[in-house]
């Protein structure tokens, strides 16, 4: 064991026994005391206050257009999840946005219009598990909280998420005195179980499919006890398309996906709010216009060249990109980072973004989702 010498062993005594010689004078520990403070009071609310994020960038892009499209390069990303949770409310109180379309399932969100869900019901019953996260509940309690009621909508065939939509379809059937209501929800019940059996099969047909074009018929002759145009009947005719779509696999399955989001995009801006901003939350294959920068096997259209097609709405694009996955020849496309975020409304012609979105949003660090919400028993 190392011993201390005698020179140590004589310092520390003194320090002991003859404090004041060596410990700072009191009147200099009274000065810094007191610095300490005035500067803790000084910067009191930058301790107290977390930082807010600005918005005011969009702010030219959201004047603009009547429908806001706001992808994400990815889903299942916190970062993407919280930046937009917060931007929603700030397009809705500074810009009059008051619609919200989402890339779900369009039954759930009529299931929970109807049954005037709130809060994390109303969330589960629209969204899929991708979006069920602690920023998306936030932004389902400000929409809740809201004077202005804003309304929700899914533009996806498939779905729902439970068997919400069977019971809810036989309960509406059985009040319009459809005798088959009974065996249109026995129908439907196996469309949802073949339709989970194929989802999680990544799209792969099963030997126990049962579902056929055949199958349609009983759809059809419910159709004509809705109005047409009605949220309800737009449903229906979407499990009919439901049906065809699980036919097909692959990029003719994923083409026919979009152009029927497309359809029902089309149904919300002219049909049920032609006088509204909507704001239209998507993966950026679907908002982009031109698929073959995606993909240059995908031939096809994507939702929002159908859509760009079929409305006379101002239509704008922003796409949420991790800039890290950039190529160095790209980067140098582009200016440098102030603050966590790039807004970009001018994207360089070299970039084969510059065809596919009006503007860009780059983040730098982007962290994957990895707080989702539990079903609560």
């Amino acid at each position: 064991m190392l011993r201390p010498t005698k020179d140590v062993n004589r310092t520390l005594q003194k320090v002991l026994v003859e404090p004041k010689s060596y410990l700072l004078p009191k009147v200099f520990l009274t000065w810094v005391l007191g610095v300490l403070i005035f500067v803790i009071c000084s910067f009191s609310d930058q301790l107290t206050k977390p930082q807010t994020v600005s918005y005011s960038f969009i702010d030219s892009l959201a004047q603009e257009a009547q429908v806001l499209c706001l992808g994400e390069q990815w889903h299942r990303f916190e970062t993407y999840n919280s930046f937009k949770s917060g931007l929603i409310p700030y397009l809705m109180e500074e810009h009059g946005y008051s619609v919200v379309v989402f890339e779900s399932s369009i039954y759930g969100a009529l299931i929970a219009d109807r049954e005037k869900y709130t809060g994390r019901e109303r969330l589960f019953q629209t969204l899929p598990t991708i979006w069920r996260t602690p920023d998306l509940l936030n932004l389902f309690h400000f929409l809740d909280e809201s004077s202005t009621q804003p309304q929700l909508y899914g533009v996806d065939p498939n779905g729902p998420y439970d068997l919400g939509f069977s019971r809810f379809l036989r309960k509406q059937l059985q009040a319009a005195d459809f005798e088959q209501a009974d065996e249109l929800f026995a129908l439907d019940s196996v469309l949802w179980n073949v339709w989970l059996n194929q989802h999680q099969q990544y799209g792969k047909h099963q030997a126990d499919d049962k579902i056929h074009l055949n199958d349609t018929a009983l759809y059809h002759q419910s159709l004509v006890l809705f109005p047409a145009q009605s949220w309800e009947r737009q449903c229906l005719q979407n499990r009919i398309y439901l049906i065809q779509k699980m036919q097909l696999q692959g990029r003719e399955a994923v083409l026919f996906r979009d152009s029927i989001m497309a359809l029902n995009a089309e149904w919300v801006l002219n049909q049920l709010e032609p006088n509204t901003k909507v704001i239209l939350w998507a993966a950026d294959m679907h908002l982009s216009y031109d698929w073959k920068a995606v993909d240059k096997k995908l031939t096809g259209k994507s939702m929002m060249m159908h859509l760009k097609e079929r409305s006379e709405r101002t239509i704008r694009t922003l796409s949420l990109q991790d800039f890290d996955q950039l190529k160095k020849s790209e980067r140098k496309l582009y200016p440098e980072f102030e603050g966590g975020h790039l807004f970009v409304d001018r994207i360089p012609e070299p970039d084969s973004r510059s065809d596919q979105f009006d503007a860009i949003l780059f983040f730098k660090n982007v962290q994957p989702e990895k707080n989702y919400l539990k079903n609560e028993p």
